[in-house]
């Protein structure tokens, strides 16, 4: 065969290059087109290295795993697992479909701005952060209520149980009410 069979000119003073090989065979370099049943001109068989270089305009983003030494910044996002990390911060709420908030050792939930709200430090008591007071214009409610100091009431005490005038009480010190009043 002569060059000139191949379409090339080799005229005095001109190279001429050819790279020969066999029907069907491809190079090794990716393609920026799918190829019709050759899915493994597209596929990578080593590490990219990007030098630094942005990805741009991705689809979808498909693998097994990501590493990054920097920060996501995505509009919304699906786990199926569990998300693991040191502390989180939000612009909105919180909020589980079905699940609890769990705290562990003597954590729970605390407001920043006013330094109150709920932890557990054994296995008995709910207790206030920085003892602060609780209000609710509902009820507090419960089998037994202890107070340390006085006890007040901005109306009146109203007791539900009858006891008999003259009878004994025990232990002594309780107030109680007859069928009167």
């Amino acid at each position: 065969d002569t060059p000139s069979n191949y379409g090339l000119n080799c005229a005095t003073g001109h190279i001429a290059m050819a790279l020969v090989g066999a029907d069907l065979q491809e190079s090794d370099r990716l393609y920026r087109y799918s190829i019709t049943n050759r899915p493994d001109l597209n596929r990578m068989h080593t590490a990219i290295d990007m030098n630094s270089n942005n990805l741009n305009n991705v689809g979808t983003l498909n693998g097994n795993a990501a590493a990054l030494s920097g920060d996501i910044s995505a509009r919304n996002g699906t786990f199926s697992g569990a998300i693991s990390g040191n502390t989180a911060t939000t612009n909105g709420d919180i909020t589980s479909n079905n699940g609890w908030l769990v705290t562990k050792n003597s954590k729970g939930w605390m407001n920043s701005t006013y330094g109150g709200g709920w932890y557990m430090s054994d296995s008995s008591w709910l207790r206030s952060v920085n003892n602060k007071g609780i209000y609710t214009g509902g009820q507090v409610k419960g089998g037994t209520v202890r107070a340390d100091g006085r006890l007040y009431t901005g109306e009146y005490l109203q007791l539900e149980k009858t006891a008999t005038a003259g009878a004994s009480c025990s232990p002594n010190g309780l107030v109680g009410r007859d069928s009167t009043g």
